[in-house]
């Protein structure tokens, strides 16, 4: 292996993902710094497999297994993985251009640093509505504030190395969902995590997905419980799972409905033109909350947060014109 170019292996887990898989795939393929790309399906009844198999490129494998979930699915492709960095990307997400070259460039001329992540953008599929998700500015590590129980942006924007998700034992059974928070928690202890002002990955809402087809209640749980299990390590070493007191799941009966990938869209646009408001961009915070509002337009918050941020959008833009 040339450690300089191929040295990335990028981990795909599918369930009947035919619509989106080989999206993924051709994004990862865009680098030269990609080794395999390995897929593994987890008990497809589409055509999933079949489109793997027609993308003509060497570098793409497909591992196929019963259905057991996502970290099982996971640690399949970690188990089979060459390269000396790690990527995982969903079914229906996409790695951003060049992201890869960065980053692998970063931890092989920082050997102290187990892995580097950024900035992703959140794609509402059906209408292709892009929000890039607030991050940090600057170039810093955020290993501390990860083992503190703060996630800085998503798993799919980290290139981690081999050696610290070995080290870790991959992901854990117990999460049906927030596995990938508990993989970030967990990888923060064993080394330095820089976080770079780059967007590396593009992550897509719509209904179908997994984390939109499970309960509000569920995620918070599972949400809750990676957080709680890490300030656990934390403060004495170890947490409940690797103690063998596995929580039993309790539903926490705040919201038990379905969030769909537009409400979240609405929000997330939302928090994007309270954002540019601060900045003192009143026209772009306007056109980001009509932008919600059109994606939850018989919302009354929607309309309300409308109202609240044209009379500051107002007075900025006549305080202006008064200069």
């Amino acid at each position: 292996m040339n450690s300089t170019q191929a040295n990335v292996s990028v981990v795909i887990p599918v369930r009947d993902g035919a619509a989106t898989i080989e999206a993924s795939i051709l994004s990862a393929l865009h680098s030269s710094r990609v080794l395999e790309i390995i897929v593994v399906d987890d008990g497809s009844i589409d055509a999933t497999v079949s489109v793997v198999e027609a993308v003509a490129d060497s570098r793409v494998r497909v591992l196929q297994r019963p259905p057991s979930g996502i970290p099982q699915t996971l640690n399949v492709g970690f188990d089979h993985v060459q390269g000396d960095f790690i990527v995982r990307c969903d079914a229906d997400d996409q790695l951003v251009d060049g992201a890869l070259e960065i980053q692998a460039r970063f931890l092989e001329t920082h050997p102290d640093y187990v892995a580097v992540c950024g900035q992703h953008y959140v794609e509402h599929t059906e209408t292709g509505v892009s929000v890039v998700q607030p991050g940090l500015n600057t170039s810093t590590d955020v290993d501390s504030e990860l083992r503190a129980g703060v996630i800085s942006t998503h798993f799919g924007s980290w290139l981690t190395r081999y050696s610290a998700i070995e080290a870790i034992g991959g992901a854990r059974n117990w999460f049906v969902t927030s596995q990938d928070l508990d993989l970030q928690y967990r990888i923060a202890f064993q080394g330095k995590i820089r976080y770079l002002p780059f967007k590396f990955y593009n992550y897509n809402l719509h209904d179908s997905s997994i984390s939109h087809s499970s309960m509000n209640s569920r995620r918070i749980f599972y949400k809750q419980h990676a957080q709680k299990f890490c300030l656990q390590r934390a403060a004495t070493g170890s947490d409940d799972l690797e103690l063998g007191r596995a929580p039993a799941y309790v539903d926490l009966g705040d919201d038990c409905s379905h969030m769909t990938a537009a409400s979240r869209t609405a929000g997330l646009l939302e928090g994007a033109a309270w954002r540019k408001l601060k900045d003192a961009q009143p026209r772009e915070a306007t056109r980001l909350m009509l932008h919600s509002l059109r994606m939850q337009p018989l919302s009354w918050r929607r309309w309300r947060s409308l109202g609240v941020l044209g009379f500051r959008s107002a007075a900025i833009m006549l305080r202006n014109a008064a200069f």
